[in-house]
């Protein structure tokens, strides 16, 4: 093969690199927005205690995090006595990341390690279901249950 073959040979091979470069980069400007965005907004519901709850989900960039929860939590004592543990994280943070369409965070105010808050998004129901563990400061008890929510704004 003479120089001249070569030298063609390898401009066309540059070229065509090149043009795979571009093509690639063209195809990750749709990785750079939100996957769901359908899930941004205020999802409001009730515990299996039938209390109400709220939570809040914003986007960050390119990520959806809960930015804002509220609800309580009731231990029973006797039949009519309870103690009540209140949720109530209304200023706007990034409180958790959504790994695709779940959450799970330690909610603040909590006395132990071991206390959540989790929950899954259903983006074809567009429902919202999870579960809390809370506990209560002056013992090792510890109240578990379920919530379901769905978007209002």
């Amino acid at each position: 093969m003479n120089h001249k073959s070569m030298f063609t040979l390898l401009v066309i091979a540059g070229f065509m690199t090149l043009m795979l470069f571009s093509c690639n980069k063209s195809d990750d400007s749709s990785s750079k927005e939100v996957r769901y965005p359908q899930l941004i907004g205020t999802w409001e519901g009730t515990t299996s205690q039938n209390q109400s709850i709220r939570i809040g989900i914003i986007s960050v960039d390119t990520n959806l995090y809960v930015s804002t929860y509220k609800y309580k939590v009731l231990k029973f004592k006797a039949d009519t006595l309870y103690q009540t543990m209140v949720y109530d994280m209304e200023s706007p943070t990034m409180v958790s990341y959504l790994e695709n369409t779940t959450f799970i965070f330690r909610p603040y105010g909590g006395y132990s390690y071991y206390d959540y808050l989790k929950g899954t998004f259903d983006v074809t129901a567009m429902k919202l279901t999870g579960r809390f563990n809370t506990s209560f400061g002056e013992s090792s008890d510890s109240v578990v249950g379920s919530f379901t929510a769905l978007k209002v704004k």
